[in-house]
């Protein structure tokens, strides 16, 4: 279980180093939010609405200014090296992957860094996403849906206790963005694990996630379950919250 209690979050730059005067920038104002064991959240919000921030507080990336981010009723600590075994992390805009290693040169790697790392899903999900005969290229040499399919095997493979999808399906073709929902519920069913998925691709959320809110003015707000609402209705949503421009 994730628990996030009145986290408050700003970000300070300095302006002028030699007279210490930094800018403050409110990000999050006060977020309470409780995501249970299996499942994923889905956490809607425009473009600069703090939403990489949050996830980045969920993982420990940064702390809190005020209030505490809990998992399973500990603070997240990535210099503990089991906390990091247990974090699962796939960006659709930013890779994670190495440019001068190949891929099977990546699989070595996560094989011994991560003694959760289950060969034959992996092995399984090669084949879903039809790219077992990449593996000697490197991640510049194929196509961008091919990367980011490699990439969410290669991570979901680790068995990932907190899962944080940051546009998981973007620049992806349908066929594409099928396969990629498909192996993310069935890695949940199979695995478990809980933690948040963004997308602005509204029928991401309301496939994959059972739950989710939207991020407004620091907090998150305006809860919906899937069962309630599709994508076009979370879109009409999505137009209330923020404007229709």
């Amino acid at each position: 279980m994730i628990v996030l209690q009145d986290v408050h979050y700003s970000y300070r730059a300095r302006k002028r180093w030699f007279r210490r005067e930094e800018t403050v920038t409110p990000v999050l104002h006060g977020v309470n939010l409780q995501i249970e064991a299996g499942e994923m959240f889905g956490l809607v919000g425009p473009n600069g609405s703090g939403k990489t921030t949050l996830t980045k507080l969920i993982i420990g990336v940064y702390p809190p200014d005020r209030g505490e981010v809990l998992y399973q009723n500990s603070r997240p600590n990535l210099s503990n090296g089991n906390w990091s075994e247990k974090i699962g992390l796939v960006s659709g805009a930013a890779t994670r992957l190495f440019a001068t290693v190949d891929l099977h040169e990546h699989i070595v790697l996560y094989k011994n860094l991560y003694r959760t790392f289950d060969s034959v899903w992996f092995e399984r999900q090669l084949e879903e996403f039809q790219i077992q005969d990449k593996l000697h290229k490197r991640p510049t040499m194929i196509s961008f849906g091919e990367r980011t399919k490699f990439e969410l095997a290669l991570t979901l493979a680790c068995c990932p206790e907190v899962l944080i999808l940051d546009e998981p399906t973007v620049g992806l073709d349908p066929m594409a963005i099928s396969l990629v929902r498909n192996a993310i519920k069935a890695y949940l069913k199979a695995k478990g694990g809980c933690g948040i998925l963004t997308s602005h691709n509204l029928k991401d959320i309301t496939e994959i996630c059972e739950r989710g809110g939207f991020l407004q003015q620091g907090i998150v707000s305006d809860f919906f379950t899937s069962q309630n609402v599709n994508s076009e209705l979370l879109e009409d949503r999505f137009r209330e919250v923020y404007g229709s421009g």
